[in-house]
């Protein structure tokens, strides 16, 4: 039964929001918390650790409760989760707000400062009581929001990594394949370039504590594009050194990236983030261009024409690291698949999940 992962990040404080020197809204060393329908929390070591979603919202001091009669419930609820995963709002903050927030922006931002919240609320960001106060994680780190009263959660994205893939890459989940589906608006026509891939290798190398692992990808947005790897689907990490086994130190799943990308077929599907009103038309169009650029594939990194192979390749990459586990060679038609769809390094270093760079694919 497929289980929802939700991705946020925490804030410690609107001045370390804008006084953060990264290309972010948030700094990339802050936690990245995940929420399921079980737990809310974090693998990452300046926090590593988890509460029941139940509980969540109960005020705890080093995994201890302040009240040891009463525990907080109703946080759990649907809607205040996904709001506080997609919680962009605290990005128009201070140097953060310019021309690309519309008077429709502006007018809701008024509408919310108008319900005049509590005293002790934290305004733009999502409010949790925090339950992880004073709570000091292994191996020397720091939970930047220990000290935190209140637990400040944000848009997962906003500290670059707009595809979630953190929680997929925890070792101790196995996962073989990930579809990596990026519809972010990197340039200038809304398109990707692989920034939160790159966002999410930087993460990796900020703690080497083999509890995760990246593949192989190009080492900058330039390089991405110059391969054309924003205009056609990618396997990233298809030569596995570890015999299939994805929690083996420094191995890692099947990235199968699927790029928001200019197409043949009609329909716009590089909206802006911050257009919040579609007529049925533009759902509909967006819809299905969408479907049909999910089916496209490419036969090479240049040509547009729809590649008949391509529902083949998506089942090649899906099994390639339970067949490689079971000591099965690849068939001619997935060599040939991954001959096609698989990233090999032809112009730049690569760039690593461990930190390190080559110029070869391993």
């Amino acid at each position: 039964m497929p289980v929802p992962i939700l991705v946020t990040t925490s804030r410690v404080s609107e001045q370390q929001q804008i006084t953060n020197d990264s290309t972010s809204v948030i700094p990339l060393e802050n936690t990245g918390f995940e929420i399921t329908p079980f737990t809310f929390g974090s693998f990452q070591p300046t926090l590593s650790a988890y509460i029941p979603i139940e509980y969540l919202g109960t005020e705890l001091s080093n995994g201890q409760p302040q009240n040891s009669s009463a525990c907080v419930n109703g946080f759990e609820n649907a809607g205040f989760m996904m709001g506080s995963s997609a919680s962009l709002f605290n990005a128009v903050q201070s140097s953060f707000a310019g021309a690309a927030f519309s008077n429709l922006i502006t007018s809701l931002l008024q509408a919310v400062s108008s319900l005049d919240p509590s005293s002790d609320s934290v305004s733009l960001v999502a409010n949790y009581p925090n339950s992880f106060g004073n709570f000091t994680p292994e191996g020397g780190y720091t939970f930047e929001s220990s000290g935190n009263e209140i637990l400040q959660i944000t848009d997962g994205g906003e500290d670059g990594q707009n595809v979630p893939l953190d929680p997929l890459l925890v070792k101790a989940r196995e996962i073989d394949a990930i579809f990596a589906i990026d519809g972010s608006a990197d340039t200038n026509y809304s398109y990707a370039n692989g920034t939160s891939l790159i966002a999410t290798s930087d993460k990796v190398n900020l703690y080497m504590h083999n509890y995760t692992a990246f593949p192989p990808i190009p080492a900058t947005q330039a390089d991405f594009v110059q391969q054309g790897l924003n205009l056609r689907p990618t396997f990233f990490g298809c030569n596995s050194t570890a015999g299939g086994n994805v929690t083996a130190e420094g191995a890692y799943p099947l990235i199968i990236y699927l790029p928001n990308a200019p197409g043949d077929n009609p329909g716009t599907t590089n909206y802006s983030t911050f257009k919040l009103e579609y007529s049925p038309e533009e759902v509909s169009t967006f819809l299905n261009a969408a479907h049909a650029y999910t089916l496209r594939g490419f036969p090479n990194s240049t040509s547009s024409q729809t590649d008949e192979q391509w529902p083949l390749c998506l089942k090649c990459a899906v099994v390639d690291r339970a067949r490689e586990r079971a000591g099965l060679n690849r068939t001619s038609e997935c060599s040939s698949c991954f001959d096609r769809c698989e990233f090999l390094d032809t112009l730049s270093s690569l760039k690593h999940g461990d930190g390190h760079e080559t110029d070869s694919y391993f």
